[in-house]
């Protein structure tokens, strides 16, 4: 009994003696707090005054230079969409840009016109992440097209990647 209490107590000296050696690092913890994406449109794009008769098509161009195979009136003064977009570069964020549009539907939300765009990116992203977006299109114009206001939508859309 007296070997196995010695045998104990020289056991319990030994790891008492031996020192302790504790060895640590540190790491940062850290974060990027990102503003979130804005889109401003600035300028509807406005196709003008068409005359109802032969099938044909009207181009806006992105500068809103206005062409095409439908017979074109003056009155109305065609324009590009125009949109600004925002966004934050801090901490290397990168963004991607989607377009969409609808068609054009009369106000008796019978009669349409085919709406087909083309956004142009009319300045490269800057330091800021500030972005500048020209979109034309191009009107598709049925045969004797029934006259009256027709409206539709072209959209810009934002993400962060």
């Amino acid at each position: 009994m007296h070997k196995l209490f010695g045998a104990v107590a020289a056991l319990a000296l030994l790891s008492a003696a031996a020192p302790a050696f504790a060895i640590s690092a540190n790491a940062d913890a850290k974060a990027n707090v990102i503003v979130p994406i804005t889109v401003t449109k600035t300028a509807d794009l406005v196709f003008g005054n068409i005359l109802s008769g032969p099938a044909g098509n009207v181009v806006v161009d992105a500068a809103g230079g206005r062409t095409g195979s439908a017979t074109l009136l003056a009155g109305v003064t065609p324009t590009a969409a125009h949109f600004n977009v925002t966004a934050d570069t801090l901490g290397g964020s990168l963004y991607t840009l989607s377009y969409s549009s609808t068609a054009l539907t009369h106000t008796n939300n019978t009669d349409t016109m085919a709406l087909a765009i083309s956004p142009s990116v009319t300045a490269a992203a800057n330091k800021s992440g500030n972005l500048s977006i020209d979109i034309g299109g191009t009107l598709t114009v049925g045969s004797n097209q029934v006259a009256g206001v027709y409206t539709g939508s072209v959209t810009v859309s934002a993400i962060y990647n």
